[in-house]
């Protein structure tokens, strides 16, 4: 794994490049793999293109940190209740959402030492 930043790297920089990728993938494979959403269900949850999907799924973007994301117990059963909030909610509440991502970033770069 590449470093994290330098000195003036801010951690939200850090996971928008780096991490963000890895949750979206991690929720759209736990969509698809765990709940058997098909991939343009899982892209109208999270607000993505389908195309956005295939790519995460198939491991073109997103793939740096989603193994930690994934075997990380903490980090996982995170990822599991987004998963699970995104399909029990009709009408999803996007800050509640916007904040459980936040915390998942936040344990990752824990777990990253950033």
């Amino acid at each position: 794994m590449a470093p994290l930043g330098g000195v003036f790297t801010v951690p939200c920089e850090v996971t928008v490049k780096k991490i963000l990728p890895a949750l979206r993938a991690a929720i759209a494979i736990t969509l698809v793999k765990n709940y058997d959403v098909t991939p343009y269900r899982a892209a109208k949850l999270l607000g993505l293109t389908p195309a956005a999907v295939s790519n995460y799924l198939s491991g073109r973007r997103g793939r740096e940190y989603l193994d930690l994301l994934l075997t990380n117990p903490k980090t996982s059963s995170m990822i599991k209740e987004i998963a699970e909030e995104l399909l029990r909610n009709q009408k999803i509440d996007k800050v509640s959402i916007q904040l459980m991502a936040c915390n998942v970033c936040r344990v990752a770069r824990e777990v990253l030492g950033a």
